[in-house]
């Protein structure tokens, strides 16, 4: 059920363009509380059991990670529990070195419902293979 809203959230966002600029914006709204949200976040093994994909993850400020097989790596920025990502990721066909900057600001309006809001910025115009579409 959780992948089948975030399949929809990315389709939606990419009908206008993957990124449409340098930035990207995005809201996904679940059914869950932000508490859990955090545990699949920060705990390795249910981010596998999630994405079923291979992850390395430091929840340390400063500390890499590494997600869905290593084709997103990066650094911790900020970490505000239940509340603030900030990261820097960067896709596996992305030139080396280039970062975009991730955010996502996590609220609990009510009981039960979480809502995750991501901006990411900086992201670049090619791959280093030369395709305009990056992420």
């Amino acid at each position: 059920m959780l992948l089948e809203r975030v399949d929809k959230f990315v389709k939606e966002i990419m009908k206008e363009g993957w990124p449409p600029k340098d930035e990207l914006e995005g809201k996904l709204v679940l059914k869950a509380t932000s508490a859990g949200g955090k545990v699949v976040k920060t705990d390795e093994n249910r981010w596998r059991g999630f994405t079923q994909s291979k992850a390395k993850i430091n929840i340390e400020i400063g500390g890499q990670f590494s997600i869905l097989d290593g084709v997103i790596s990066g650094v911790n920025m900020k970490l505000e529990e239940d509340k603030l990502i900030m990261q820097k990721w960067s896709f596996q066909n992305w030139h080396d070195g280039e970062y975009s900057t991730i955010c996502f600001t996590i609220e609990e309006p009510e009981i039960g419902i979480t809502v995750v809001k991501l901006m990411q910025m900086d992201v670049p115009e090619e791959d280093r293979y030369g395709n305009a579409t990056v992420v």
